[in-house]
């Protein structure tokens, strides 16, 4: 027979399982990574105050973003317990991300761009990178910007420069449903196995391409 939890620890972990307990740290995170762009965008670049702290180590927006991970991975494993099927799995994650993120594609590539581009439209539409920027939809491709657009911009033609971000998401999804169907999350291994996995990933997205600059691009 087993001990039910008391109700302090009960409360304890539905706080913690409810995705509205995390809206305060997302709120802080989107202000930091807010208050970051801001540097750079106006020509401020060094600046910024984390980055002068540090030597230019880390940034507000870094801390930002490593929260909104952090939260993904809370509410995406906790969504792996709850129905531990890897294909329902990748199917929910897909449809997060993919309808989203092709509809933000296609409406850069052809509202956004052909109203902004310096090019005329006949021209803008005949560039090999206008088109091959929706290759973007499947979300490794590492382009970035429209023929023309935002040409004259502190990061010329950078359009949706934080997609890059999805695909550390994805990745870590993989990680998470490789981790769950070896039966890995859950068991006492977990911590090590996921500090595991993710100094992996770090190491294979070094060097991964990204917007030019560290600060535009988180």
């Amino acid at each position: 027979m087993t001990a039910e939890p008391s109700p302090s620890i009960a409360s304890q972990r539905a706080w913690i399982a409810s995705p509205g307990a995390f809206d305060g740290l997302r709120l802080v995170a989107a202000l930091a990574v807010l208050f970051t762009h801001s540097y750079p965008l106006l020509g401020r670049e060094q600046l910024e105050p984390l980055a002068r702290l540090t030597n230019g180590s880390t940034t507000f927006s870094e801390l930002g973003l490593l929260t909104f991970f952090a939260i993904s991975g809370n509410l995406v494993t906790q969504s792996w317990f709850r129905d531990p099927s890897i294909w329902r799995f990748f199917m929910r994650r897909s449809l997060r991300i993919i309808p989203g993120l092709t509809f933000v594609i296609f409406l850069s590539f052809a509202i956004v761009g052909p109203f902004l581009t310096t090019l005329d439209v006949a021209d803008y539409f005949s560039r090999r990178e206008a088109w091959s920027y929706l290759a973007k939809i499947l979300v490794f491709p590492g382009q970035y910007g429209l023929p023309g657009v935002f040409a004259d911009n502190p990061f010329p033609t950078v359009v949706n420069g934080s997609l890059w971000s999805l695909r550390v998401e994805v990745i870590f999804y993989c990680a998470i449903g490789v981790l769950g169907v070896v039966r890995v999350v859950g068991a006492q291994c977990t911590v090590p196995a996921v500090a595991i996995c993710c100094f992996a990933i770090y190491v294979a997205l070094v060097g991964t391409d990204r917007p030019s600059n560290r600060l535009a691009c988180f």
